[in-house]
């Protein structure tokens, strides 16, 4: 429906199965919503709500939202160039009766039109934010209350060839790949952070990172972690 001001359809209840760099993917949810403008094909719009159910190689996770929108890019052969996420009110059930929480959320992604030649080159700019995000009670930072604000921003660096997960990092690690974090941020009362760092990955594939970082609250934050 809609022509000729847009192209829309509702997917009911879809299910979508698959394999991405070697793990199965598996994703059900609720209805679906999708549109076109007549004057942007490139561009396809997504808002749903509701449970969705979504299970990546052995790990399975069930999420809960009051609305999510996702607007994603076509380059001209057809391949996602970029894509941007906003949700609403969320909360991701994790194995073992675990869960996060979180008010609002948003992220991006922007894939570069040639892929990287060396690892000064792009493979992904992205951009993640949360507010009053609530971890699983056997995870404290802090304090046991919601994080206030999260938020980071960076590239990843360096070409990454097609082939599953485990073997695609190796060689990305191996060819010098980093994740470049320009700017993170994050605020639990008493303490906020700010900061940028280098992510690389180790002979274990372990995250090895490098961070600059400064700090308000440090004082407080001190005390709690002592007591």
């Amino acid at each position: 429906g809609g022509y000729p001001f847009s192209f829309k359809t509702t997917f009911r209840h879809p299910h979508v199965g698959g394999t991405v760099a070697g793990q199965p993917i598996d994703w059900q949810a609720e209805d679906v919503a999708a549109w076109v403008w007549p004057f942007d094909l490139r561009s396809l719009h997504l808002t749903t709500s509701g449970d969705h159910r979504l299970a990546v190689g052995s790990g399975q996770a069930t999420v809960h939202t009051d609305a999510l929108d996702v607007l994603l890019h076509f380059d001209t052969a057809g391949r996602v160039s970029s894509a941007t996420v906003g949700s609403g009110a969320t909360i991701v059930g994790l194995p073992s009766n675990r869960a996060v929480a979180f008010q609002s959320a948003s992220a991006s992604f922007d894939a570069p039109a040639a892929p990287p030649q060396s690892d000064r080159d792009a493979l992904l700019q992205f951009a993640l934010s949360a507010t009053a995000l609530k971890l699983p009670p056997d995870v404290e930072l802090l304090t046991a209350n919601p994080v206030d604000s999260l938020a980071l921003k960076g590239t990843v660096k360096g070409p990454m060839p097609p082939a599953p997960l485990k073997q695609a990092l190796a060689a990305w690690r191996d060819q010098g790949g980093i994740v470049d974090l320009t700017t993170f941020s994050a605020a639990q009362d008493p303490l906020s952070v700010l900061g940028r760092a280098t992510v690389a990955l180790d002979a274990d594939l372990q995250p090895v990172i490098a961070a600059n970082l400064a700090a308000k609250g440090l004082g407080p934050a001190v005390d709690l972690l002592a007591q």
